[in-house]
């Protein structure tokens, strides 16, 4: 597999978000792609399948209640 990994990512890994990057990424190989930046619920899972992603991985995610 391939992790595409956008700007998303705390703003330190390249100039194009995780968004944009994945289906550019999608249709360049023809391994599985893994979503990665940015990426916090259940909302951006789904939107990094439909662009073309078989997973995500979500590294860090800060929740603050209160």
């Amino acid at each position: 597999f391939i992790i595409a990994q956008g700007y998303d990512a705390g703003g330190h890994t390249g100039r194009i978000g995780t968004m944009s990057l994945v289906p550019q990424v999608v249709d360049a190989v023809k391994l599985p792609v893994l979503a990665a930046g940015g990426i916090g619920d259940g909302r951006g899972v789904v939107a990094a399948m439909a662009l073309g992603a078989e997973g995500v991985l979500i590294g860090t995610r800060f929740v603050s209640e209160g």
